[in-house]
């Protein structure tokens, strides 16, 4: 019988996929007090997964006090809510990139 047909068919797994910490704006209005918001922050506070190194802002809620938000990705309702509050968001490289740099 050919190898092809005695190898089990279960699907794929791309070795590639980055996977991202997701936080929404309305949970920054619980880490406000700081001035900025990062992975490392999130992290310690429970927000997201320790075993994520990636960090990305979503736009579900409000935010109403100034932060600066340093994430690897962000969507533009969160940019826009954040930036209307008188936030600033700064977008950093994967850490990959910044390895190698």
């Amino acid at each position: 019988m050919p190898i092809y047909r005695r190898m089990p068919k279960r699907g794929f797994k791309n070795p590639f996929r980055q996977s991202y910490g997701v936080l929404n704006v309305d949970a920054l209005e619980k880490l406000s007090s700081h001035s900025v918001i990062d992975i490392d922050l999130a992290k310690n506070n429970g927000m997201i997964r320790k075993r994520d190194t990636l960090f990305k802002i979503l736009g579900s809620g409000t935010i109403s006090s100034p932060v600066t938000v340093v994430a690897h990705a962000a969507s533009a309702s969160a940019i826009a809510k954040i930036t209307a509050a008188g936030g600033k968001v700064r977008i950093i490289g994967f850490p990959e990139e910044e390895e190698r740099a």
